[in-house]
């Protein structure tokens, strides 16, 4: 079981990359490391699980619950998140350049210092997420992509050609 390894004597991260993991409950339990690249974890419960610095590049998650939860410094680039709830999840620093985040969830969510330079936003519900710090800028969104009240989402850019503060409302 991977919730009771020993992190002090294994320092090794254990490689679950391309595994297929789908639809499982993950409930509660510490992923802390792990790589799942290429993992597909669609329609998997991740709620109050850690899952800080874990590599999740090109992982597959859409419709995942993962509420309550520390995604900390883990990377999602490139990662599909279609339909996932993110709510009251820590996602300090986490890298999501290129994800694909339509419809996703974010009530309540901390994304504090994060990437999503070319991530796709569109019918995201962002309203309630704090994006203090939040590098928002090349990315997609559309009319139906929901902000926090009082922000101004930037003018959407191609990918890579912008970058927009969220806590100054200033270029980069």
């Amino acid at each position: 079981m991977i919730s009771r390894r020993d992190r002090r004597r294994d320092t090794h991260p254990v490689d679950l990359s391309g595994s297929r993991i789908e639809g499982l409950s993950l409930t509660g339990v510490n992923l802390t490391g792990l790589n799942l690249a290429r993992a597909n974890l669609a329609w998997t419960d991740l709620d109050r699980t850690d899952l800080t610095g874990v590599n999740l590049t090109s992982a597959d998650l859409t419709g995942a619950t993962v509420e309550y939860a520390n995604l900390s410094g883990a990377v999602l680039t490139a990662g599909r998140l279609s339909s996932a709830s993110f709510d009251r999840t820590h996602l300090d620093g986490v890298d999501f350049s290129q994800a694909v985040r339509t419809g996703a969830w974010f009530q309540g969510t901390t994304l504090r210092g994060t990437e999503p330079v070319g991530a796709d936003l569109s019918d995201a519900h962002l309203e309630f997420a704090n994006l203090d710090g939040a590098l928002v800028g090349g990315v997609k969104y559309n009319s139906k992509a929901t902000w926090p009240p009082g922000f101004t989402p930037p003018p959407p850019v191609p990918p890579g050609g912008g970058c927009f503060r969220a806590d100054t409302g200033r270029p980069c």
